[in-house]
């Protein structure tokens, strides 16, 4: 998979993982973010993921 590829599986990942609490939110009290929560966890989902790509687009072996 060429790495102009991967971006979008992770964006994809980042935003199911980012529905979870918002639907909770629309049913209960307990989770209460703002927009900015979402903004900063997708920022944090997004960018562990972007270098974790970095980290495996430049391994010299696969297999690490």
């Amino acid at each position: 998979m060429a790495l102009s590829n991967r971006p979008f599986p992770l964006t994809l990942a980042a935003l199911c993982l980012l529905s979870i609490p918002f639907v909770v939110a629309q049913f209960t009290n307990g989770v209460v973010w703002s927009v900015a929560n979402f903004i900063l966890a997708g920022i944090l989902l997004l960018g562990a993921g972007l270098l974790y790509l970095l980290a495996v687009s430049t391994a010299r072996n696969g297999a690490y």
